[in-house]
């Protein structure tokens, strides 16, 4: 089992394109929600570390807003809406 573990993660290092990084804010609202969210939000988290740049909706260009260039991707079972913006190899949360 410890070998088909170790492969297991060995592909999914090759697979990763993006290194997701939390916002404090984020960081905050991740640690206080209820566990049984928890397991969809980091599935969601997972799928961004392989195709940020695919999913998501892209927000509106709002001169007032402070989300111009962000994404979001709603997760309608847990009640959450994750925004993020990718910038090259990298997405902030």
């Amino acid at each position: 089992m410890e070998r088909y573990t170790q492969r297991w993660q060995i592909i999914l290092s090759e697979i990763k394109r993006f290194d997701v990084r939390f916002h404090p804010d984020a960081e905050k609202e991740y640690k206080g929600l209820d566990n049984s969210v928890v397991g969809i939000v980091n599935k969601s988290i997972d799928d961004l570390e392989i195709r940020a740049d695919e999913v998501g909706k892209p927000l509106k260009n709002n001169t007032n807003s402070k989300l111009a260039g962000c994404r979001e991707k709603k997760l309608r079972d847990a009640g959450v809406r994750i925004i993020f913006k990718v910038t090259k190899e990298r997405v902030d949360v």
